[in-house]
């Protein structure tokens, strides 16, 4: 395509057709925000409930713990590792995705916290990008983790956040 094709070419797409083709694509964004946006009302409400239930709930320190827990797991290579941060098996996990690397958090959101049998639940969503060793060349992908974390409801100053189950896509 030559220059004077691709300037008409642009050029139709911001008249007429080509604009109501861009005006159609703006609602899915602003849905996209609106979603977004409810899931940090979501992360609001739940950090505002465990506060209510726990006083001296830190959410950084939360989800520092979270995500140093979710990095342990990725770049554990034995059981034993992984099992010692949680309260059920993850043995499936180890070794899904082959040796990871490096693992960089993008970000974590609260999405649910509730109390039930003498314990706190809490669901958090890690989104990582994870960097693994492949013998030609590195590659690297993005995971979501879907983390259900526990911890005794009238907890001692030793007990800390357990995962308690785990969901990855």
């Amino acid at each position: 395509m030559c220059y004077a094709q691709q300037v008409l070419f642009f050029n139709s797409l911001m008249t007429g057709e080509g604009m109501a083709l861009f005006r159609k694509r703006q609602p899915a964004s602003q849905a996209k925000q609106a979603s977004e946006a409810d899931v940090r009302q979501r992360s609001k409400s739940a950090i505002a409930e465990i506060r209510a239930f726990d006083e001296g709930f830190s959410a950084n320190a939360f989800y520092r713990e979270v995500e140093e827990k979710a990095e342990h797991i990725m770049l554990s290579r034995e059981t034993e590792d992984i099992n010692e941060v949680a309260t059920c098996d993850l043995t499936p996990v180890l070794g899904k995705y082959g040796v990871i690397v490096d693992f960089n958090v993008m970000e974590s959101t609260l999405t649910g916290f509730y109390v039930k049998d003498g314990m706190q639940h809490a669901q958090v969503v890690v989104e990582a990008l994870i960097a693994i060793r492949r013998i030609k060349r590195p590659d690297s992908k993005k995971i979501k983790m879907i983390l259900h974390m526990a911890k005794p409801a009238n907890p001692s100053p030793d007990d800390e956040w357990k995962i308690a189950g785990l969901a990855m896509k």
